[in-house]
Order: structure tokens, then sequence, then C-alpha cells
């Protein structure tokens, strides 16, 4: 065992053991990606606006994946039912 693996196997055993990284190793349903998407592109939101005030990402043209998210959420809300197109579906939200 090396000695990163070593000093790391405890907390990696214990993310491993989260409801979300067990969903995303047993391949999350649609509906879970799609609200997996949905927070995340909140994330995204907030960093690239705070980035874009203070110059960070000038000269970085493609750099911002907030657009690309609102994209693939309304991509994968097209195949959903309406009871689950809104965003408090999935992961940790009384999903299956």
């Amino acid at each position: 065992m090396t000695i990163l693996k070593e000093y790391t196997s405890s907390k990696h055993r214990e993310v491993e053991a989260l409801p979300m990284i067990q969903c995303i190793m047993k391949g999350p349903s649609v509906e879970q990606y799609v609200y997996y998407l949905y927070e995340l592109k909140e994330i995204y939101r907030v960093l690239e606006s705070h980035a874009n005030q203070k110059g960070i990402l000038n000269g970085l043209d493609g750099i911002e994946r907030y657009q690309n998210l609102e994209n693939a959420i309304v991509t994968g809300k097209q195949g959903l039912p309406i009871s689950a197109r809104s965003p408090g579906i999935g992961i940790g939200r009384g999903s299956t």
C-alpha cells in the first residue's frame, strides 16, 4: 500500500459511503442526474458571477459552464414526467 493510500484510506471509505457517491457509483436515474446538474448549475452561477465581476475569467473564453449546465438540464427534463420537472427532486430529497 502506498503512503498516500494508507493515510487517506479511512476518509476514502467514508466518502464512498455517502448516499450521493453510492448513487453515482450505481448509476443515477435521469431524474437524479438532472437534479445533480441543477445543484451544480447554481454553484457555477455564483462562482462565475463573482469571477466575472473580478475579471478572473478574462481571456478564458469558453470556460464558463453555467449555460452548458442549463442546456443539459432542459434537455434532460424533456424525458421526465411532468411531476418530476422541478428542482425539488433527486438525491437527498426523497428520491428512489
